[in-house]
């Protein structure tokens, strides 16, 4: 009996937070921290995931209004994707041209999921 209470007060301990600390890791280890996240700001920027509908469609009506505004004989050689959550989603591309132009274009898409270029332009 006297066993059965020691276990009930030990569990009882660590579930109200009263336990001993001095088994819990310390916070200044060296595990690496967690990446930063801000609220209101952008992911970190990666490539397009190709089995995202939304993402590809987007990355897609991008290059086609960089086209458009800026003509050039020159083929996409890569595109970075960062996203940032407002009253829907915009979508930042970084978008690298053959011959070394960079572009970065915002696209915004609403809750109804329609989408429309915010903005666009070489990056400097």
């Amino acid at each position: 009996m006297l066993r059965l209470s020691v276990v009930v007060i030990a569990v009882a301990a660590t579930f109200c937070g009263c336990a001993d600390k001095s088994a819990a890791p310390d916070k200044h280890e060296s595990n690496p921290a967690p990446e930063q996240v801000v609220a209101g700001g952008y992911t970190s920027s990666g490539p397009v995931d190709e089995a995202n509908a939304n993402e590809t469609a987007a990355r897609d009506l991008a290059v086609a209004e960089l086209f458009k505004r800026y003509p050039a004989q020159a083929t996409v050689e890569g595109v970075q994707v960062a996203t940032q959550v407002v009253a829907g989603l915009n979508y930042r591309f970084t978008i690298k041209l053959s011959g070394g132009a960079t572009y970065e274009a915002v696209v915004y898409r609403d809750l109804q999921d329609h989408m429309s270029v915010t903005d666009i332009g070489p990056v400097k």
